[in-house]
């Protein structure tokens, strides 16, 4: 009896040491990386398309997202001597050139969209237009639009924004409008409650192809370089959050739906979740590394005159 309450006592102790030596390795385990809890990084983005993929990240508040119309705020942002943000996601040839020509401390990591324009108009399309409404004049959308239909013989308007442009289609002042997705099919919807019927007449990325054998690299993520070489762990746990993302709603698009409507659509620049999700394949979503990509961004950017882009990416 006494050897039983002996080996009784020996177990009770022994498993009472299992449990201890348990609990403290489970305190003092360090996270790894995917679980480490970065600082919140700051980043603009400009409201539509390119503001989708941000969507989950805005949603979680992590990180400090601000969406802006326009282009003006992203480029004096690009050259601000005192950088604000972390990450900038603009037009390829902007943030491209400005850091060509040493004007600005960010850099191209990663191409995210691939073009989203459409020409928008009635069924007869091209054969009576004689007014077309255009944006993004000595941008990318002008550089690839005139690019295209560069003996288009009709009148040509270039508006401010795609915003100006759709409400001239819907107004009967322009016959058609070039309009980036998903401002495209909310114009055709809009026209539609007024009973008129208006339809996607080209996809300018079909076109584009066409032409030159592959998409055009569109806009793109920059990051302050500083703060990617003090903590690159931190700005590419960001960059693979937006990647998985994308290609989620790539694989399924209904996943958009609720996350944008809980964003809040004037925040991302977009009608509603519902159409976000419908045009979401239009937007033509993908984030590549710009070192996978840089025969498609050469090719590209050589039409605004850039041809040395080397120094221009995070390697």
């Amino acid at each position: 009896m006494k050897k039983l309450l002996i080996i009784l006592l020996s177990l009770t102790i022994l498993c009472g040491c299992s449990q201890n030596n348990t609990e403290t390795i489970e305190a003092t385990v360090t996270p790894s990386a995917t679980t480490e809890s970065f600082e919140p990084l700051n980043v603009l983005a400009p409201k539509g398309a390119t503001a989708l993929p941000l969507a989950n990240i805005i949603n979680e508040g992590v990180h400090n997202v601000v969406t802006v119309d326009g282009s003006e705020v992203l480029q004096a942002s690009l050259v601000n001597p005192s950088p604000e943000y972390d990450i900038i996601i603009a037009p390829t040839n902007l943030g491209v050139k400005l850091a060509a020509n040493g004007k600005t401390s960010y850099k191209l990591i990663d191409v995210l969209t691939w073009g989203n324009l459409y020409l928008v108009g009635s069924e007869n399309g091209m054969e009576t237009a004689q007014e077309i409404a255009l944006f993004g004049e000595n941008a990318v959308v002008g550089l690839v639009f005139e690019d295209l239909f560069s003996d288009l013989a009709m009148n040509k308007t270039y508006y401010p924004s795609v915003a100006e442009a759709q409400a001239a289609l819907l107004s009967n002042n322009a016959d058609i409008a070039l309009l980036a997705e998903p401002a495209a099919t909310a114009t055709i919807a809009k026209a539609k409650e007024n009973g008129v019927e208006l339809q996607i007449l080209n996809d300018l990325q079909q076109l584009w192809e066409d032409k030159y054998g592959g998409k055009y690299p569109q806009a793109g993520i920059f990051v302050l370089e500083e703060s990617y070489n003090e903590n690159p762990e931190r700005i590419n746990s960001f960059i693979n959050e937006v990647k998985t993302f994308v290609d989620e709603a790539n694989q399924d698009n209904s996943i958009v739906v609720d996350v944008v409507d809980s964003v809040g659509a004037d925040i991302l620049g977009v009608p509603n979740g519902n159409i976000a999700s419908t045009t979401w394949n239009r937007l033509n979503l993908n984030v590549v590394n710009a070192n996978d990509v840089k025969d498609e961004l050469t090719n590209f950017l050589n039409l605004f005159g850039i041809s040395d882009i080397e120094q221009t990416l995070i390697k």
